[in-house]
């Protein structure tokens, strides 16, 4: 419940466009927790917009990372 509070007081401080544009297109899911069971699902209905759990969120920072080498 938490993380969809802070998600939700993430949206209500942001400029209303930004977070319409967000809304629209989905929130992408990275990190290790992002795989906690059931969390994609509880906030896909909570924020009613699309959740996408990356392939392998707990490499998506590394994998940026490395991107950014090439």
């Amino acid at each position: 419940q938490k993380v969809l509070q802070e998600v939700q007081q993430f949206f209500s401080i942001v400029p209303p466009e930004l977070a319409a544009s967000t809304l629209e297109r989905g929130i992408y899911l990275s990190g290790g927790g992002a795989q906690l069971d059931g969390l994609q699902e509880y906030l896909q209905e909570g924020l009613k917009t699309e959740i996408i759990l990356l392939q392998e969120p707990q490499l998506a920072s590394i994998k940026g990372l490395m991107r950014l080498q090439k």
